[in-house]
């Protein structure tokens, strides 16, 4: 079973050409002038943000800043140009979308990664799931979210 959270099929949008347009100007950025700066361009796309200042989520996201400075660099500098030319098989998808589950934030509906997930469950006949929180739901509700998944991950569901 594949659970498919906000994939980012930017080529599945009626407003493709306006997403394909925004990740290669990140992407632009990027190469001109440094992760930090597209990394706040594609947040906004995107629909998460940095922490409140003085949480307890600040601090611990303060201690991984390094791995996720990396972390930015290896995603737009190789994975950002893959979300605006991927097209998906969907024929191909549709033979296996019975072990295919499609989620969504429920927070981020009105981002593009949300609203992609939404254009595929309409080409596969598909619902989606929706979880708590935005793209990043997992930051804020865990506990919520890991009992969700291990409702969907269940024996039964994966006969």
């Amino acid at each position: 079973m594949v659970i498919a959270h906000e994939p980012p099929l930017v080529r599945l949008l009626p407003d493709a050409d306006h997403y394909v347009a925004l990740l290669d100007d990140i992407y632009d950025t990027f190469r001109q002038r440094g992760p930090r700066r597209a990394m706040r361009k594609f947040v906004a796309a995107v629909g998460f943000g940095p922490p409140r200042f003085g949480t307890l989520e600040f601090w611990r996201m303060a201690k991984l800043m390094p791995r996720i400075r990396r972390n930015m660099t290896f995603t737009l500098g190789h994975e950002l140009q893959k979300y605006s030319h991927y097209q998906p098989d969907t024929s191909a998808l549709q033979k296996v979308s019975a072990k295919l589950v499609l989620a969504g934030g429920r927070d981020s509906r009105e981002f593009f990664p949300y609203r992609a997930t939404i254009a595929l469950a309409a080409l596969l006949g598909e619902k989606v799931i929706e979880f708590p929180g935005g793209h990043i739901g997992y930051r804020h509700h865990p506990s919520e979210i890991a009992g969700q998944l291990r409702g969907l991950l269940a024996p039964q569901r994966l006969r």
